[in-house]
């Protein structure tokens, strides 16, 4: 049988199967029965495998072409590579594995060309059956029964969400959000969840080829805060349009993601969830945010308020932004602090005008660290050259730049800067040579942030969104060179070992950080920190 014919076979039982596995199945099988026929075959290969790649353009062509039908039609010319190998003299007729190949199950009699008319009508017919098991989606216009049946039709109809801004504090903000209903039902019992039409566009799921999947979409809102740490929140009251079928944690209605930066003003993305387990159907609801002033905004708001009567600044505020006036005190407020900070002309000079001796570290992983002097000289350090009394290692910033693009880099010393770190240094008090070694406890870029910035709470934990490695820098003077570094070069302290006999330690603190990750809108992840 030709490739073409053996195409549409296979084409027609892969469609039909819906699976791309089973169809692989399907169109090996469907080669056996065309085998069987008496059939013609083209003599040129050439004629035969552009018959069956023709076939396969005519299918993809086609509005019904599945993925199972263009895998069951590919499985059905399979096994005649067999053939097309023995005609190119790389395959023996004894090699054959396919069972109407090998005898196994009858091969039937060659016949004449005018079979191929025949086989034409075979492939057309397994095309037509194909188009017939696989129907263009049905669509309506809103509001309109689906193909034409009554039962199809929504039996509620949920207008868009309403946000309404019920209280703005520094501490808390406190809102509701409304489902308004456009089309109601005689009773919201007997209402199917699944036959809920929602208005709200653009955030609900969809299938594969596009269509909206019936799962209500979250409705989410914006909110300033004025913290960069995880807020509270908290569900003040909710009603139902449709009592669920149990009892409901209040907490599962809504959610809200840690503050993220827009600039400089930190905003949180409340999401409200209509439809619960149990077919609840959601009314409305009133969630208290719950963001207690806390680190930089918190200072943000300070210079807001001592500027308050001063000339003001119109400032752009995001419409998605719910306490606008929270979020325009924030943002002038930063304003105002980056403002009176000092400028990079009234700092000391930066340690990299001051020397050219550096080597860069670059750390990975928490732990403590060691390098030897002859590590030092692979990196081109003499041994000569190095006092190990003026041997010094400094931190790299550790926080990224402020996302505030007007934050120039002259205001952000903190971060451009370096920061001394202890090391202990063991040279035996005779110079630096390769047998000597520096020690240092290191961290990469993923750290508890009160190691970066004091004011941190201790349990609050940094990821760097730009960087994966901690950076390190090396540096040191000659015997008769002074340090022209300000500050006296820190060394890690030495504490006695305990006498024999002293009690012996077991327990310690520590301290660990946990995540767990949950999609709040598409596109976007939050990460919900537990400590």
């Amino acid at each position: 049988m030709c490739l073409f014919t053996h195409f549409a076979a296979g084409a027609l039982v892969g469609g039909a199967t819906g699976n791309v596995g089973l169809a692989v199945i399907a169109g090996l099988v469907s080669h056996l029965p065309l085998d069987a026929l008496p059939h013609y075959d083209f003599p040129d290969w050439r004629v035969e495998l552009l018959g069956g790649l023709v076939a396969l353009a005519v299918l993809l062509l086609f509005p019904f072409a599945t993925w199972p039908a263009v895998a069951g039609g590919l499985a059905g010319m399979v096994p005649d590579l067999e053939n097309l190998l023995q005609k190119l003299g790389r395959l023996s007729r004894r090699r054959f594995v396919f069972p109407s190949h090998t005898g196994l199950i009858p091969h039937g009699p060659e016949v004449g060309r005018g079979n191929l008319a025949w086989q034409a009508v075979l492939a057309v017919g397994c095309f037509l059956g194909l188009a017939l098991i696989s129907p263009a989606p049905a669509s309506a216009r809103p509001g309109e029964p689906v193909g034409g049946r009554a039962g199809d039709a929504p039996q509620a109809v949920i207008d868009m969400p309403e946000a309404t801004l019920l209280s703005s504090e520094t501490a808390a903000t406190r809102l509701q959000v409304r489902f308004p209903v456009r089309q109601a039902p005689e009773d919201w019992r007997l209402v199917d969840p699944g036959r809920i039409e929602w208005t709200l566009k653009g955030t609900e799921p969809v299938d594969a080829e596009g269509n909206p999947l019936p799962i209500p979409p979250a409705h989410l809102v914006n909110v300033a805060v004025p913290t960069e740490r995880a807020v509270g929140v908290r569900v003040v009251a909710f009603s139902w349009w449709r009592e669920p079928a149990r009892p409901v944690d209040p907490a599962s209605l809504v959610e809200v993601s840690p503050p993220a930066i827009f600039r400089g003003v930190p905003l949180v993305t409340l999401a409200v969830n209509p439809e619960t387990a149990g077919g609840g159907v959601l009314a409305a609801v009133t969630v208290e945010i719950q963001h207690a002033p806390a680190g930089r905004p918190a200072e943000f708001l300070r210079a807001a308020a001592d500027r308050s009567g001063g000339s003001r600044t119109r400032l752009l505020v995001p419409a998605n932004v719910l306490n606008q006036d929270l979020f325009r005190a924030l943002r002038s407020g930063a304003r105002a602090w980056w403002a009176a900070r000092p400028t990079r002309a009234d700092l000391s000079p930066h340690p990299f005008e001051l020397t050219g001796n550096w080597v860069r570290l670059e750390v990975t992983e928490t732990g403590i660290y060691r390098l030897t002097g002859n590590q030092l000289s692979w990196l081109g350090v003499s041994t000569g050259a190095v006092d190990p009394e003026k041997l010094r290692l400094f931190k790299g910033g550790g926080l990224p730049l402020d996302t505030d693009p007007e934050v120039p880099d002259s205001l952000q010393s903190d971060r451009i800067g370096l920061n001394e770190v202890a090391i202990l240094v063991r040279d035996g008090g005779d110079g630096w040579d390769i047998g000597d070694d520096l020690v240092f406890y290191g961290f990469g870029t993923d750290a508890w942030r009160d190691r970066l910035d004091s004011d941190s709470l201790p349990l609050d934990h940094f990821e760097h969104p730009f960087a994966s490695r901690g950076v390190y820098w090396l540096t040191w003077q000659g015997y008769g060179t002074p340090d022209p570094l300000p500050g006296e070069p820190r060394r890690v302290a030495a504490a006695p070992a305990p006498a024999l006999g002293a009690p012996t330690v077991t327990e310690f603190q520590t301290r660990l950080h946990l995540e767990t990750s949950r999609i709040v809108d598409a596109g976007q992840l939050a990460l919900g920190q537990r400590h």
